[in-house]
């Protein structure tokens, strides 16, 4: 009989995301990380993208940007000159969704010369008219860590890992995340250390009872309780919302997780983080 197995939940720092143009190598380099957990294609939402655009006219800019688009974190740094980031996925995503626009199109061309395996299948059968006055290119880590603390909280992006409770994730999404989720690890539980001793047996009998079940409906029967390895990729911005939403309350479960990563974050970005509380 299978016996439950507890732990706290965790947070740590993958990697830092924002790079030029080595995609592949850091595609390489993220998947070795994270490729035992999650498939390639959901790797593709762990390894992000910073470009700058640059135009001779703002027509084009103005009216993708009235289409509110959210795939992609767009800002203008000053007049013809614009941020693009965001994941992987999330640039295929941002061109199926408004691929007749004339900047996505000229976007589309950039992808495929200087990223063409992630991006090589989406090129239209009858090829694209280059659009002119519209150019593109990477920013390199150092020029994003560079930019104006506003413009970078948006555009610097960090993989962080986690093991969570299942009911937990919950907080992620509300959030605004969009967390890549592994598998459920069924015989793993996160509670509280106290709660350990006097769920224990419980769980194992419980656990074993669902062995009678089908697979899918036994996984619609697994406690809250059962741990989910996950990843986040996101902006600064987004982390600063996870620790000042978290660490709130002082009773908060997830609390002491989530003081460690803020740790790490402060020696590695004391601005802004060095202003949170421990």
């Amino acid at each position: 009989m299978a016996k439950v197995k507890f732990r706290q939940p965790k947070f740590c720092l993958v990697d830092e995301a924002p790079f030029g143009l080595a995609v592949e190598e850091k595609f390489s380099s993220t998947t070795k990380k994270v490729g035992e957990v999650l498939s390639e294609e959901e790797c593709l939402r762990t390894v992000a993208l910073v470009l700058e655009l640059v135009v001779d006219s703002e027509t084009p800019v103005v009216k993708l940007l009235e289409q509110q688009p959210t795939s992609l974190n767009i800002d203008k740094l000053e007049r013809r000159r614009y941020i693009l980031s965001g994941s992987l996925a999330a640039f295929r995503e941002f061109y199926r969704e408004y691929k007749e626009q004339k900047v996505v199109k000229a976007l589309l061309i950039f992808l495929c010369q200087q990223y063409k395996p992630f991006f090589g299948d989406l090129w239209p059968k009858h090829g694209i008219l280059p659009p002119l006055g519209i150019s593109y290119r990477a920013l390199s880590p150092e020029e994003t860590l560079a930019l104006e603390l506003p413009i970078r909280m948006r555009h610097h992006y960090i993989l962080s890992s986690f093991v969570l409770a299942e009911g937990d994730l919950l907080e992620l999404f509300e959030l605004g995340f969009r967390p890549v989720l592994g598998q459920k690890a069924v015989e793993e539980w996160i509670l509280p250390l106290e709660a350990t001793k006097e769920v224990g047996e419980i769980a194992d009998r419980y656990l074993a009872s669902l062995e009678a079940f089908p697979e899918p409906l036994k996984r619609l029967l697994l406690p809250q309780a059962v741990a989910r390895q996950g990843f986040l990729l996101a902006p600064l911005i987004s982390y600063m919302a996870l620790f000042t939403r978290l660490l709130s309350s002082e009773d908060h479960p997830l609390r002491p997780a989530v003081s460690e990563l803020l740790a790490v974050m402060k020696e590695k970005f004391p601005e802004p983080f060095g202003l949170l509380p421990d």
